[in-house]
């Protein structure tokens, strides 16, 4: 199961000739929303401990419907098998 912990949606003023710091500022907004959420919801010490688990892998889109698209890597679906969610790869494939 995917959690969505934090949905940050908000609006950026688009970038005009010569009034570039209101998008500035807006982005700026948004980065520190992000900051902000991901520092509320994730547990840096656990994280930090629980590295080597890890894995870096190649998604067309960050969305969580390209979640299928890297579970059905065969690399992927190697690395998973011989763990406690392997199961959980024939649900999603």
């Amino acid at each position: 199961m995917t959690l969505v912990r934090a949905k940050i949606d908000m609006q950026i003023p688009r970038k005009r000739k010569g009034f570039t710091s209101q998008h500035e500022k807006g982005i700026q907004r948004f980065l520190d929303a992000v900051s902000a959420a991901f520092l509320r919801h994730v547990n840096l010490n656990i994280t930090t401990e629980q590295r080597g688990k890890f894995m870096l892998t190649h998604s067309s889109s960050g969305f969580k419907h390209a979640l299928k698209e890297v579970l059905e890597d065969p690399a992927v679906a190697a690395r998973l098998a011989d763990t406690k969610v392997g199961f959980l790869l024939v649900l999603f494939c």
